[in-house]
């Protein structure tokens, strides 16, 4: 499965006890974390979430003052051993789209559960026509 998902990145001071503070925030509001991962700075962070409800997310922790930038991701659903991650780097680079950076979430929601590889690339849609479309339609096993 490729999917474009709505990803929030949260800037935070770099300190002890921001991450808890955003993921109390969001099990209050019953906002379930699918994945995430933290870049540091110097003294910011940048906390990058997906969720189930990134709009009521986004609101939740703009209301506590942070500041949150919502951006389009690309995801997709990785086979059992991982193994098609190269071929998701592959096909990408093949059309000329560049890879900003990447995440693994093992997600679990149901029928979708699994690995998941999260990125943040130069063109979106076009990245997601690229894997679902051409030479062989990539999915996951």
């Amino acid at each position: 499965m490729v999917e474009l998902k709505r990803q929030l990145s949260v800037y935070v001071r770099n300190q002890p006890g921001e991450l808890a503070d955003i993921c109390t925030l969001l099990k209050q509001a019953d906002i379930k974390i699918i994945g995430f991962t933290v870049a540091d700075t110097v003294d910011h962070a940048v906390v990058r979430f997906l969720v189930d409800r990134p709009s009521r997310a986004q609101k939740v922790l703009e209301n506590e003052g942070m500041l949150v930038v919502d951006n389009l991701v690309l995801t997709v659903r990785l086979d059992k051993n991982l193994e098609n991650i190269g071929e998701v780097a592959e096909r990408l680079a093949e059309a000329g789209i560049n890879i900003g950076y990447a995440y693994y979430s093992s997600a679990n929601a149901g029928a979708n559960s699994g690995s998941l590889l999260v990125a943040k690339v130069s063109e979106p849609r076009r990245a997601q026509d690229v894997l679902l479309t051409g030479k062989k339609r990539l999915v996951a096993t």
